[in-house]
């Protein structure tokens, strides 16, 4: 008998609006809209059937289209503002992948802000959700440039600092703190089952795939946009 494919979306969010970096999500990214990077990405693979952008902006919705996503819908305002919980955006989606009647097996959100993943990234992100079976989410992650336990401060009320995480024992070097990881946005992975019943991925039993610092980057500055630059255009973050 021959085995059920499971069923994959892709999901890209782009809000128009963007502070850091005016129209983010379609600037000139290496000689394309950086949503482009994206799309292209979830098109191309094989595990993925349909790439959805949720956007609130018509030029985006336009690029989006020009590169093979689907763009049902303009995303309602008020999940599309600079302090909107982008789950909220992904339970919106999805009810309207419900109401259609066309829900996947699996989704997978792949940023805009990730230029420089890789296939491997989104293959391999798949295939360790799908394989453990208890996983609600799973999401990429990196090694960080600072730890809260060793050399991360915050500044008390009296304009002092701390430690973020000060534990008893005084931690006096970087191998003694506990290990921490940044969360990359190169790919989350859940199902639309998980999605709907949760008000945040964290309220499941979240897995991981940790992706090498220099294919981690996320294009929040533009120092951000011109280092992945740099990265894409020299070929320095594709080996796995």
């Amino acid at each position: 008998m021959k085995k059920k494919r499971i069923n994959v979306y892709a999901m890209i969010f782009a809000r128009g609006g963007s502070k850091g970096i005016k129209n983010k999500n379609i600037k000139n990214f290496c000689g394309r809209p950086l949503i482009s990077y994206s799309i292209r990405s979830a098109v191309r693979n094989k595990f993925i059937s349909k790439v959805f952008v949720s956007t609130d902006s018509d030029k985006i919705k336009k690029i989006s289209k020009k590169y093979g996503a689907k763009v049902p819908f303009k995303r309602p305002k008020k999940l599309s503002q600079d302090n909107s919980k982008e789950w909220f955006a992904w339970q919106h989606l999805i009810r309207h992948l419900k109401k259609n009647q066309d829900l996947p097996d699996v989704v997978i959100s792949l940023p805009t802000t990730s230029p420089l993943r890789i296939d491997h990234d989104i293959n391999y992100s798949l295939k360790k959700f799908l394989l453990k079976k208890n996983s609600d989410v799973l999401i990429t992650i990196t090694k960080p440039t600072r730890n809260p336990y060793f050399n991360m401060v915050e500044i008390k009320k009296n304009n002092f600092l701390k430690i973020v995480n000060d534990k008893k024992k005084y931690i006096s070097n970087r191998q003694n703190a506990p290990n921490v990881f940044d969360i990359s946005t190169v790919a989350y992975v859940s199902t639309p089952s998980f999605i709907l019943k949760s008000k945040k991925m964290f309220d499941g039993n979240v897995d991981f795939y940790e992706i090498p610092k220099k294919r981690a980057i996320d294009i929040d500055t533009q120092l951000d946009f011109d280092i992945a630059e740099y990265l894409y255009k020299n070929k320095v973050y594709y080996d796995k």
